[in-house]
C-alpha cells in the first residue's frame, strides 16, 4: 500500500506541475493524498513519505523493523512513478535541467517548518479514536498539506516529501540543487514535529 501510494503522489503531482495547472497542484495534491488516506489508512497508516515514516518511527507509532520495508516501499513506489512520467513528459518534448531555484536557507527553514506542521497533525490524527480517524483524517492531512504548498510554494517546491522532489527532479521541474535542501529541511521539520507531538501526547495522553 505505502508503494502504490507513493506511486500515485508522485505520478500525479508531477504531471500536474508539468501541465502548468497555474494554481491548481496544491489542490491535486491535497485531495489526492485524502483520498489515498482512506484507500490506506487502515492497511498502512497511509504514510506514502519517508520522513513522516521517520517521524512515526520515532514516536514509537512504527516498529523499527518495519520502518526499512516502509521507506524502501515509498522509494521504489516513487522511482517507477518518476520514469514513468518521464516517458510522457518526454514522449511530448524535452524537459529541461534546473540547477537550483531557491536560496537555500531561506528553503530549509521553509520545508522544515511546512514538513513539521504536516507531522504534527499526522501524530495527531494517529492518537485519535480509530472510527474518528477513519472518518476525518484524509480530509484533515489533506487540507493541512493544500495550505502549506500555497503558503511557502514561494520559498521552496513545497511538497514535503523527498520522494516527491527526487521525482519531479528526474522530470526537470524540480532543481537537482534544491533536492538535497528539500531533503535536510523535511528531516528536520519531521524531527521536530515528532519531538513536540510526543511531549503533547505523553503530557495529554487519549
Amino acid at each position: 500500500m505505502e508503494g502504490i501510494g507513493t506511486f500515485v503522489l508522485v505520478m500525479l503531482i508531477t504531471l500536474v506541475h508539468r501541465n502548468n495547472a497555474g494554481e491548481l497542484p496544491p489542490l491535486a495534491y491535497g485531495s489526492t493524498l485524502a483520498a489515498l488516506w482512506y484507500v490506506g489508512g487502515y492497511l498502512s497508516g497511509a504514510q506514502y513519505n519517508p520522513v513522516v515514516s521517520l517521524a512515526t518511527l520515532m514516536q514509537g507509532k512504527l516498529e523499527r523493523r518495519d520502518f526499512p520495508y516502509y521507506v524502501l516501499a515509498q522509494i521504489a513506489g516513487g522511482l517507477l512513478a518518476a520514469l514513468l512520467a518521464a516517458f510522457l513528459i518526454r514522449s511530448g518534448g524535452n524537459a529541461d535541467l534546473v540547477l537550483r531555484k531557491y536560496e537555500p536557507v531561506t528553503a530549509v527553514f521553509a520545508e522544515a517548518t511546512g514538513t513539521f506542521l504536516l507531522t504534527m497533525i499526522y501524530l495527531g490524527i494517529s492518537n485519535w479514536p480509530a472510527e474518528r480517524t477513519q472518518s476525518t483524517g484524509g480530509l484533515a492531512v489533506g487540507l493541512a498539506v493544500v495550505a502549506g504548498v500555497y503558503a511557502f510554494s514561494g520559498f521552496t517546491i513545497a511538497v514535503f516529501n523527498p520522494v516527491i522532489v527526487f521525482g519531479m527532479a528526474i522530470n526537470g521541474i524540480s532543481a537537482w540543487g534544491d533536492v538535497w535542501i528539500s531533503l535536510g529541511g523535511t528531516v528536520i521539520g519531521a524531527a521536530a514535529g515528532a519531538s513536540l507531538s510526543k511531549i503533547f501526547h505523553e503530557t495529554n495522553p487519549a
